[in-house]
């Protein structure tokens, strides 16, 4: 029988004291004799012995990251905004849509920008606010310029 030690650290009067701790672990089984090979192993052993890898990680699906996968400023991003709306019927907040907003004019796509601010007062009922006009109109002329 095989003996392994394990350490643990104990406080006691303000020193670390040291125990040694004896376990007792079953020897492995002997090898088989010599003039026959080793029986195969089966594959349903196998997998148990080695640990599977974690499932993958999912990232979370958001409004967000659907309209930034749009990356052609030249496709039209209301197929994105019903699909998530209408059909999987996710609310849309106005903050998330003004950062979105913010997001494309940072990219330069300001065409999605532009169709993203018209969607919000046609789709949503949002009411705009000053700040939203003026968005709109720079949006508007940057799309339009004349």
């Amino acid at each position: 029988m095989l003996q392994h030690v394990r350490g643990l650290f104990l406080r006691g009067g303000g020193l670390l004291r040291r125990l040694a701790v004896e376990e007792a672990v079953s020897p492995s089984p002997p090898p088989p004799p010599s003039g026959k090979p080793p029986p195969p192993r089966s594959v349903a052993a196998e997998e148990r012995a080695s640990p599977s890898p974690p499932p993958p990680r999912r990232k979370k699906d958001s409004l967000f990251r659907r309209v930034a996968a749009a990356a052609d400023p030249r496709l039209p991003l209301s197929p994105v905004l019903e699909q998530w709306c209408l059909a999987e019927e996710r609310h849309v907040a106005k903050p998330e849509v003004q950062s979105i907003i913010k997001y494309l004019c940072r990219r330069r796509r300001f065409s999605q920008a532009l169709q993203l601010s018209m969607w919000m007062t046609e789709r949503l009922h949002l009411h705009l606010s000053p700040g939203d006009v003026a968005n709109r109109l720079e949006l508007i002329t940057k799309v339009w310029p004349r």
